[in-house]
């Protein structure tokens, strides 16, 4: 029940953080057999939570056993599936409570349920995938010649940020073709070492499925072109959940054209990259106004108009909280990785106090019905408050005008990059 209640206001939740939520390869999730779903893991626990918040299988979790310590926390990670796994810097006397953690996972399988672990083992905000560790294939072979499992499906899982710690960023999850474990392991030759080659295998399997760079490239530079080209390359500015291939499709053309940059060329395109962000603080301003018409820039100006008005409720009642959060968070987390999860959890439970507190007293004076439709009004405006958002960022003022020969002089630099990244222009 604790988990299905998480799961619901997480995923509202994730509606109001992220502008856009992109989902690809649903459709791969085994609907009820063993799964273990491995996933690339930049930033913190928030991909553990987008995860079962985007797919119809409830989760069971393998998380840092240290978090179990804190006693406050060990009733609520245990009431949504969590299960401790601890690592060598943790100590060898609780590295021997793997085994517990193991012969549970184990049982989670056998039942025919999902379970997600990180196979990287820790958390770095990086935009690549990092060797993984050979946990996952113990888990996956184990579950097939000790505990007979009938049939496991390893879905590899890729999340990818836009921009991780920028709230109304856009985030893309790509499920890819399930690997049936007990079909594989019929294939492996006698004498072959199955651990390190099943790794090599989830390794290939989970790279496939993620948008990457190499790891000696810059990932600012990467994620300023990002910025530059996503008119065209995801067109549109409506917010929400769209789920396609061709999202993942286009994101991944972007991030190879990337990869195959390298000496001066990179340098040329990092430098061409940066002497169009320099002509303004404002660059997804800058190039909304480049590719979008008068016309259509008026309409976001009036609708932008409407949106404050519509969220100025939300504004008074979730305002404090939230910038309490933000506050908090960038005095308080060191590690950048824990950043935009920490400060969503705070949010949400703010977020949720202030409801409840809210509900109550209008409950208290004027009945139930009148409190829940004013607390569902109050939503609406704090969706419309984050709208608003969207749009005073495409319209935010630039540092000089645009005249006509500057314009086409930037679009022409800005579809020179595209040609060059991703191929011919459309």
């Amino acid at each position: 029940m604790i988990y299905k209640i998480l799961k619901i206001w997480a995923n509202l939740s994730f509606r109001i953080y992220f502008r856009r939520i992109f989902l690809s390869g649903v459709e791969n999730i085994p609907k009820d057999a063993a799964v273990l779903f491995i996933v690339n893991h930049p930033n913190s626990f928030l991909e553990a939570c987008l995860v079962a918040s985007f797919q119809h299988r409830e989760l069971h979790f393998l998380v840092r056993g240290d978090m179990f310590e804190k006693k406050w926390l060990k009733p609520i990670l245990k009431w949504s599936n969590q299960i401790p796994i601890f690592r060598f810097k943790d100590g060898f006397s609780k590295l021997k409570k793997n085994k517990s953690t193991f012969d549970e996972s184990f049982k989670v399988l056998q039942q025919n349920k999902a379970l997600l672990i990180f196979p990287e083992a820790s958390t770095q905000m990086v935009r690549f995938l990092r060797p993984l560790q050979k946990g996952a294939a113990r888990l996956a072979i184990g579950a097939i010649e000790e505990y007979q499992v009938k049939e496991l499906y390893v879905v590899p899982t890729g999340v990818f940020y836009t921009s991780a710690n920028k709230v109304r960023s856009e985030v893309l999850l790509r499920f890819g073709k399930p690997l049936e474990i007990r079909n594989w392991l019929s294939k492996c030759p006698e004498g072959t070492d199955k651990l390190a080659e099943l790794t090599q295998d989830f390794q290939n399997t989970l790279d496939d499925v993620m948008i990457s760079i190499r790891p000696d490239q810059d990932s600012l530079t990467f994620e300023k072109l990002l910025t530059l080209l996503e008119p065209l390359v995801l067109p549109g500015k409506n917010a929400g959940i769209f789920t396609n291939e061709q999202t993942f499709v286009s994101l991944n053309k972007l991030a190879n054209g990337f990869r195959q940059l390298h000496g001066d060329r990179l340098h040329q395109i990092s430098h061409e990259i940066q002497s169009i962000h320099h002509l303004d603080p404002s660059p997804v301003s800058m190039v909304f106004r480049l590719f979008t018409s008068l016309w259509m820039r008026l309409i976001y100006a009036k609708g932008m108009v409407l949106l404050f008005f519509a969220g100025l409720p939300a504004v008074i009642f979730y305002g404090i909280p939230f910038a309490l959060a933000k506050s908090f968070t960038m005095n308080k987390i060191r590690h950048i990785e824990f950043f935009a999860p920490v400060r969503l959890a705070i949010s949400m439970f703010l977020h949720a106090l202030v409801s409840i507190l809210l509900l109550s007293v209008v409950w208290n004076q004027y009945g139930v019905w009148f409190a829940l439709v004013a607390i569902l009004l109050l939503q609406m405006s704090l969706y419309a408050f984050v709208r608003f958002l969207d749009f005073s960022t495409f319209l935010k003022p630039l540092r000089r005008s645009l005249d006509q020969p500057l314009k086409a002089h930037l679009q022409g630099k800005v579809k020179s990059l595209y040609q060059l990244i991703m191929g011919e222009f459309n």
